[in-house]
């Protein structure tokens, strides 16, 4: 009988030899073919413009630094993506996209075909028909109503925004969701940023983006991370984007309409199409470019509403912001920079 509690040590010793075994594997560094940053590119652009076939789930990490607005967020506003960690699952290929954001007692779903669009509310057991729509011959890209982060959009965006301002080069490769990636390292040329790298993690088989990861200047620690912790990639049954309201549900109409893309700016950020100059500027030029958008006179919100001046000015690790009040009119002013130059550029707005 004494001899259990050795045995039982015996038995703890080797469990435990395992999973510190399974762990060192895990962490070893995949060794790849050479390759260089300009093939890497290359393939990753070609890859994503043949509109891959990839399933999962995507998990997202977001440390801006911003401040807890009361009655600003709650866990059903697309808001939580300022903040936070989370995880969906996600099917996307030439057929369509679907997401699926698995709360703690609902669900909440995104079905986008090449003809309709629906989304599915669990908790409200409602579904909304965004659809019907014309055909196109490429995928459509509508207005998701959840907050989830794109790895391959977001990969997509940052490669395109690569010009002579951005140093390219491979950091150590490593495994996400259990395959091989290469590491493709982004790094701003001026010190006028705060932001320091972007990495992106891309498979080495598949040339499919599999995590971004975007670094604060002298941050060893991301500040905002999306990749898959699982991954699929293969074909998709079509019907996967189909979906049909179970009996009993609430239907509600909600036309969406597809805009033309807005114009972009070198460093991947958006600008309003068609917007008068006197209502949007913008000041400098890649990753220091500053945005100001013209605003109504800045008054203090009533009591229970957003504030603005709550948030602003904000400093994060990435970005920074601030409001300058004209008295009648106000400009947000924004971009990649420090307050410093935020500052600077205030004294030039009307």
């Amino acid at each position: 009988m004494r001899r259990r509690p050795i045995l039982a040590f015996i038995v703890l010793g080797a469990v435990v030899a395992v999973a510190v075994s399974a762990n060192a594997l895990s962490n070893r560094t995949p060794r790849l073919a050479a390759t260089t940053p300009e093939s890497l590119i290359a393939s990753t652009t070609k890859a994503l413009s043949d509109s891959p076939s990839v399933s999962g789930s995507v998990a997202w990490h977001v440390d801006l630094g911003l401040p807890s607005i009361g009655g600003f967020r709650n866990a059903t506003n697309p808001a939580d993506i300022v903040g936070g960690d989370h995880e969906v699952r996600v099917w996307m290929s030439h057929d369509g996209l679907r997401i699926d954001d698995l709360l703690s007692m609902s669900q909440r779903s995104l079905f986008v075909s090449p003809t309709d669009a629906w989304a599915w509310d669990s908790e409200t057991y409602a579904a909304y028909h965004l659809g019907p729509f014309e055909k196109t011959a490429t995928p459509r890209e509508p207005v998701s109503p959840l907050p989830v982060p794109d790895p391959l959009e977001m990969a997509g965006r940052a490669l395109a925004a690569v010009d002579p301002t951005t140093t390219v080069d491979l950091a150590k490769p490593v495994s996400v969701a259990g395959r091989a990636a290469y590491v493709l390292r982004l790094r701003p040329q001026t010190p006028k940023t705060l932001v320091g790298s972007i990495d992106i993690a891309i498979d080495a088989a598949r040339s499919i983006p599999l995590r971004v990861s975007l670094f604060a200047r002298d941050a060893s620690t991301a500040a905002v991370a999306v990749g898959f912790t699982s991954v699929r990639l293969g074909a998709i049954d079509p019907s996967v984007y189909r979906f049909t309201p179970p009996r009993g549900a609430t239907v509600k109409q909600t036309r969406i309409r597809f805009p033309h893309e807005p114009a972009m700016s070198p460093t991947g950020v958006r600008r309003p199409a068609g917007s008068p100059n006197e209502s949007f500027r913008t000041f400098g030029s890649d990753w220091a470019t500053v945005m100001a958008f013209r605003m109504a006179s800045p008054a203090r919100g009533t009591k229970g509403s957003f504030d603005l001046r709550e948030l602003l000015p904000y400093t994060g690790p990435l970005f920074s912001a601030r409001l300058v009040d004209r008295g009648d009119h106000g400009w947000i002013v924004g971009g990649l920079v420090p307050q410093s130059e935020l500052i600077l550029i205030s004294s030039q707005l009307p």
